[in-house]
């Protein structure tokens, strides 16, 4: 369930916009899968916008789009993948900020792969956290004795900062993290 569903939406320009939510009883904020054939990813755009204290994944996927200048701040969900992205699809993140964002997994981004040359580039992920998998007292420490559960998500590794899940992988550039994990799965 989400806030708001623009699934089928032809077009989507999302600019200039400060969210605020706090609790919700939604597991996404925006809802975006196409049936639609988009031929343009930068016609659908999220663009200059401030996303904090969402207590749910921002952006659910099965479309390509353009994330452009917008923060990430105090957003996810504990029982997510995905903290604040979940695509299925190519994704394109340009100078974007990810801060204290939180997942299961991957508490910023979980892509299934990263084929586009210009996917993810000038952004900065800041104590993203996979909360199955990091000690969220010391970030950079993990697959720790305090994971009492031993539970596993597809393996014992896991991503505070970006989770991708397929091949081809290109496409992060100038981008930094700190006090996050980046999982990127090796070919069989």
């Amino acid at each position: 369930n989400s806030a708001f569903d623009l699934s089928n939406v032809e077009k989507i320009n999302v600019q200039d916009t400060y969210f605020r939510v706090g609790n919700t009883h939604s597991i996404n904020l925006f809802d975006i899968k196409s049936n639609l054939s988009w031929s343009n990813v930068d016609d659908h755009v999220f663009e200059n916008n401030t996303f904090e204290d969402i207590n749910c994944r921002v952006l659910n996927l099965s479309q390509q789009i353009f994330i452009n200048k917008c923060k990430f701040k105090n957003c996810g969900h504990k029982d997510v993948v995905g903290g604040v992205i979940y695509t299925t699809r190519n994704i394109r993140v340009h100078e974007s900020e990810f801060e204290l964002c939180i997942a299961k997994v991957a508490g910023a981004i979980y892509c299934t792969s990263l084929d586009d040359e210009n996917g993810i580039s000038n952004c900065s992920f800041n104590t993203c956290l996979s909360l199955d998998y990091q000690n969220v007292s010391h970030p950079a420490e993990w697959n720790n004795d305090w994971n009492t559960s031993k539970d596993t998500y597809r393996g014992k590794l896991n991503a505070g900062g970006i989770w991708i899940d397929g091949l081809p992988i290109r496409g992060i550039h100038n981008t930094q993290f700190i006090e996050c994990n980046v999982y990127i799965k090796r070919a069989s």
